[in-house]
């Protein structure tokens, strides 16, 4: 997986390359390969910030249905506030694209 810089122009390269195959071809995997898939995204969610950004920009679209698979809802949320208390600019400005009932949580919770 790969780490990103929000405050850097976004130009495709190979860094984090498998996470962006993975973001697209999650849904093939069996069950055992989702769950090491979503755990993944939870220890790089408690990471710093260039991690955590990678994962607003790489998979925050994908996180809602994933969690829904993999019975992690609860977990990505807290993970999710974890990141947005860090300030992960990418995280914090893809919130407006997960579930309201998800945002309201990490607000609720944030505060």
């Amino acid at each position: 997986m790969g780490r990103v810089r929000a405050d850097r122009r976004r130009d495709f390269d190979n860094a984090g390359s498998l996470g962006t195959w993975t973001a697209a071809f999650w849904p093939y995997f069996n069950q055992d390969k989702r769950d090491a898939f979503a755990e993944n995204i939870l220890t790089l969610l408690h990471k710093d910030a260039y991690t955590q950004n990678y994962v607003g920009w790489s998979f925050l679209s994908i996180l809602p249905e994933l969690a829904e698979q993999t019975h992690t809802t609860d977990q990505m949320i807290r993970a999710l506030r974890s990141a947005v208390e860090n300030e992960a600019k990418l995280v914090i400005d893809g919130l407006e694209n997960l579930p309201k009932e998800w945002v309201a949580k990490i607000k609720r919770e944030k505060s």
